[in-house]
This record gives structure tokens, sequence and C-alpha cells, in this order.
């Protein structure tokens, strides 16, 4: 619990001193390439890289991949997706949005040789700003997740924070 406080406590604190250097014009960018980097600074176990584009003035289409190390002996790859509605007068994709997700994990165990997959569904709230062409996405996930015996960590109810950084054009 005192790792979660961290990471909010961080990502609260970039989006307030990145609130008021966001600009009306930066809302002209359709396509963003992002990673979350809080798994290199923190001990959690899920890498996430995802390609956002603009599918109408006021929704996007974001699709990730995932690689989960370490749970429970268990290894992962997997992919997934969220449709954003933005709630804001900015143009997709940046400000303020929300959308359904989902998610899908292949979990391998070399050890014992045994695989399992894993389905998470649930919502997206996410704001995204832009610094010229950088682009950096707080990132609150609800996920209901099922399916794999062995992997309780993505079992039952879940709740991520995630702060995407990358490049947007």
């Amino acid at each position: 619990m005192k790792l979660l406080g961290k990471a909010l406590s961080i990502a609260t604190l970039i989006v307030l001193m990145s609130v008021s250097m966001v600009s009306k014009s930066a809302a002209q960018y359709e396509n963003a390439i992002t990673i979350n980097p809080l798994p290199l600074i923190f001990p959690l176990h899920e890498l996430s890289a995802q390609y956002e584009f603009s599918t109408s003035r006021s929704n996007s289409l974001a699709i990730r991949g995932n690689f989960v190390s370490s749970i429970a002996d268990f290894n992962a790859v997997g992919f997934g997706g969220t449709y954003r509605f933005f709630l804001t007068d900015e143009k997709a994709i940046g400000g303020f949005a929300v959308g359904p997700a989902l998610d899908l994990f292949f979990f391998s165990n070399s050890t014992t040789n045994r695989s399992v997959t894993v389905y998470a569904f649930g919502a997206d709230a996410s704001y995204q700003f832009f610094f010229s062409h950088f682009a950096l996405q707080p990132q609150l996930d609800l996920r209901f997740g099922g399916g794999g015996d062995g992997v309780t960590a993505y079992i039952g109810t879940n709740i991520y924070l995630s702060l995407y950084l990358g490049y947007a054009w």
C-alpha cells in the first residue's frame, strides 16, 4: 500500500506541474506511441507500451502490448486495448478520456511447463498532456479478470495506475 501511495503522489505531482504548461494547440496530434515506465522505477510486474490513434474528433483507439514477469512463477505476454471517449473541448487524443478496455494475457511457467490464459475487462480513465511532441498520460484502470487458474494476481477486481510517456505526432 505504501508503494501505491508513492506512485499516486508522483503521478499527482506531475499532473499538477504540467496543467499550466498545456496549450490548446497541442490538440493537433492524432497519434501517440507511449510506454509506462513505472515498473522500471517501482517493483511492479507489468511493463506496457501502447499506440493510440484518433478515430474521430472525440474518440480514439489505444492498442496495448504487455509483458508480465514473476507472478507466482509465471511470465506472460499480452495485448489489449481501449476505445476512448474524450470529454473535454480538445480534439482526440488530448485531454480527459474514459472508455471500455479489454486485455488478454498468455501466462507460462517454464519450470512446470504450464500455460494459462487470463482475460481482463473494465474501463480506463486518463488525461493526455502534450509538450511539443512529448506525450504524458496518467491513467487509472479498473479491471475484472478471470480465466487463469494459478495466476491469482490478475483474477478478480484490480485497480492499476499507469503513467505513459512517449511521442505524439
